[in-house]
């Protein structure tokens, strides 16, 4: 992501599922040296994952300084709120038209936004 995405490009660290939201990876945005796409740095379930949060943080993602989203694939089996979808999926829906698929990563996925189209990859280290 570091060579990938310019300096001044703005990362979103995410889920794949938002409505059942509990733990998203913030130390993406140290190890990619990109600032975060929306105030919420660590996501908090019952708070990022709310219908009013969402429609703030789907905002945030249509800035034109939002170059990437990184999607990690985990969901909670805990024995409360956080292991069942609360329905809400504005950011998904956001991401899914905002950002088209890209590589993934084991349980990461990283998407490049779709207007713009994927970076030139051979400028890319794999290794990032």
């Amino acid at each position: 992501l570091s060579t990938c995405l310019p300096p001044q490009a703005r990362l979103f660290s995410g889920v794949q599922d938002t409505s059942r939201l509990y733990v998203n990876d913030a130390a993406l945005y140290f190890l990619a040296d990109r600032l975060p796409a929306t105030r919420w740095v660590e996501m908090e379930p019952g708070l990022t994952n709310s219908s009013r949060a969402q429609a703030a943080l789907a905002r945030d993602l249509l800035e034109p300084t939002v170059g990437a989203a990184v999607l990690w694939q985990r969901v909670s089996n805990e024995p409360n709120a956080t292991s069942r979808s609360n329905g809400v999926h504005t950011v998904d829906e956001t991401v899914a038209v905002r950002f088209a698929p890209g590589r993934r990563f084991g349980a990461y996925e990283v998407r490049f936004r779709a207007d713009t189209g994927p970076p030139d990859t051979t400028q890319c280290d794999s290794g990032k």
